[in-house]
């Protein structure tokens, strides 16, 4: 049974004989009744945390943290804390705590509210019927206790597709909404409203800026804090250790965790992607058990979709063999999880532009630290005086631009591709407020990686997978921090590294690049070539003209080594077209999760 397991009726009206069916359709769920009172009723798995406010005001469901420096689950709420957070519509709860929940309580007037925390560690996708609003974390659940039939939204996979790293409040399932992170849902004279209770943009817009010796102490306090109390709620962890900086960060913060953690690197038959020193360097330095996983072909089969489960296809072949090897080591225990360094890249804010110069301009005028930054930039990129004076002087024109959330079109069919003409933006990046170009492009970088968050390794059953770096005071942290201190001295992510400077190893703590899988995935493309065919061409995206048969089957055609990142696209659209037949074929309706 997961912890993150949950279902809540919010009853648009008072009536006994509905409110009674409904919560009849949950009754082979495994889930029991933590909460009902007056027109909310919350089921919960036996291993989901809850936490009941006083005078029976609402509930909180998941993991709760303070955020003034205890470690360790909340497991009440004091009345004071109750009274504050009803005040003030939940902003108490975003200020002074944080985790992976769901909040359902009544403000002030006596309206039901319900409240995602901003790192959306908590699942919450919600359907709507003529009596009720039903929330929960599974989707087959929602659309079991709803009564509807599951049915492919196709405009909206059509923009998935687009921009994959877009993730918007509707879903590509007709009918299932999901609730944004760091959003509020309210019904009122049986409407849903949702509005944005959190915004990256606040901490974003912070001026007083930390120097980055004081940002790196913060960052490292900030980091521990978080993966210590996330780590506490499982005895069983592995931690996909790469050798890398981010996964190396949590490698640190967990060596005296109480849990038992077992760090797992995954090893390709591909040497140049041979990552086994580095992730043994870095076991060595924090003393953890390491275990070697291969990728073995014949275990992914691209008939198959490890996001099956979820309202959006998410393109995680791969993932299969990660699923198996995960689970070897965990075992058949209950308080287990996956700690991943997911999101690291942008929450750290790799920087690939010359904002950061353009940003200092902005804040302080031409002067020395221009100057520092400016050369810090061309180190980091070896890129020429002359070079980088162009591109920082581009970024400096088009600052005023909105921003244009960039997808890929190739191999799309002319459906998805008109999507770029139609479709919304993201609500951090619709209104922005005269940010730096450097602000904006770490802010939408750390909005493309909700997919982190988002499911088990493998589905309903599978344990958790935990992003430690994507927790919220970690965000909040991270944005204060001004892009060009991240980058000073020429080097990556440098808070970062200053900041567990003295935990990592020097092969790990120098790294400036690192392997990854495409090399294998290339070989798994190439085997699974004929099932690919027989997927994509007559499948249901090309009927919808959401690929481009004919491109797909010229580059199907081609013979030689993968020089370019084609097939990874097409192997995402495999996984796309599985998704969508097993949500069409009807294999999820009246299924709840296996818990």
């Amino acid at each position: 049974m997961r912890p993150d397991e949950f279902v809540a009726i919010l009853r648009k009206r008072s009536d006994p004989v509905g409110s009674s069916k409904l919560k009849s359709a949950f009754a082979h769920s495994g889930l029991v009744t933590a909460f009902d009172e007056d027109e909310l009723t919350v089921l919960a798995g036996a291993r989901t945390p809850i936490t009941v406010l006083p005078e029976g005001r609402g509930i909180i469901v998941g993991t709760l943290f303070s955020k003034d420096g205890r470690n360790g689950r909340i497991g009440q709420i004091s009345g004071a804390d109750k009274r504050r957070l009803v005040a003030s519509r939940g902003s108490t709860l975003l200020t002074d705590f944080w985790g992976g929940y769901v909040a359902f309580f009544k403000d002030q007037a006596g309206e039901m509210v319900t409240l995602r925390d901003p790192s959306a560690a908590m699942p919450c996708y919600y359907a709507e019927t003529q009596d009720a609003t039903l929330l929960g974390s599974d989707v087959a659940t929602v659309l079991t206790g709803s009564g509807r039939t599951a049915e492919v939204d196709w405009e909206n996979l059509a923009w998935h597709l687009r921009a994959p790293g877009y993730w918007a409040e509707s879903t590509c399932l007709r009918g299932v909404r999901e609730l944004p992170r760091g959003s509020m849902l309210t019904v009122a004279n049986g409407s849903v409203k949702v509005e944005q209770r959190w915004s990256p943009w606040p901490y974003a817009m912070d001026t007083t800026a930390a120097s980055p010796e004081t940002a790196a102490v913060r960052l490292r306090e900030t980091t521990q804090r978080c993966v210590r109390s996330l780590a506490s709620e499982y005895d069983q962890i592995v931690l996909s250790l790469s050798g890398g900086l981010d996964s190396s960060i949590l490698a640190a913060c967990l060596s005296d965790a109480p849990s038992n953690v077992t760090c797992l690197t995954l090893v390709t038959p591909a040497l140049v992607s041979d990552e086994r020193r580095y992730a043994q360097a870095m076991a060595d330095r924090v003393q953890l058990r390491l275990v070697e996983g291969h990728y073995e072909h014949g275990n992914i089969d691209l008939g198959r979709s490890n996001t099956a489960h979820l309202p959006r296809p998410n393109g995680r072949a791969l993932a299969q063999e990660f699923e198996r090897l995960a689970e070897a080591i965990l075992g058949r225990g209950t308080a287990r999880a996956v700690f991943m360094g997911g999101g690291g890249d942008s929450v750290f804010c790799t920087v690939s532009s010359a904002a950061p110069i353009v940003d200092r301009i902005l804040r302080e005028g031409i002067g020395p630290g221009v100057w520092r930054t400016f050369n810090d930039v061309c180190e980091l990129h070896s890129s020429t005086y002359i070079d980088t004076a162009r591109r920082a002087a581009r970024t400096l024109r088009r600052r005023r631009r909105p921003y244009i959330w960039r997808g890929e079109l190739t191999f799309l069919g002319a459906r998805a591709v008109e999507m770029e003409r139609s479709a919304g933006g993201h609500p951090w990046l619709d209104d922005i407020p005269d940010a730096a170009p450097g602000k904006i492009a770490h802010v939408a970088s750390i909005s493309h990686m909700h997919n982190f968050a988002e499911g088990g390794i493998g589905g309903p059953g599978t344990p958790p997978v935990v992003s430690p770096l994507l927790s919220q005071p970690v965000i909040e942290e991270c944005l204060r921090i001004p892009t060009w201190n991240w980058c000073v001295q020429g080097r990556d992510r440098a808070i970062a590294r200053m900041a567990f400077a003295n935990e990592l190893p020097p092969i790990i703590a120098n790294r400036t690049w690192k392997g990854g899988a495409h090399d294998f995935s290339a070989q798994v493309f190439e085997r699974s070539r004929h099932q690919i065919r027989e997927l994509l061409i007559g499948g249901l995206l090309a009927q919808q003209d959401l690929i481009d048969r004919n491109a797909i089957s010229a580059y199907l055609e081609m013979e030689g080594p993968r020089r370019d990142t084609g097939y990874l696209l097409i192997m995402s659209l495999t996984d796309a077209e599985v998704w969508a037949r097993g949500w069409s074929a009807g294999s999820h309706v009246g299924m709840t999760s296996t818990l």
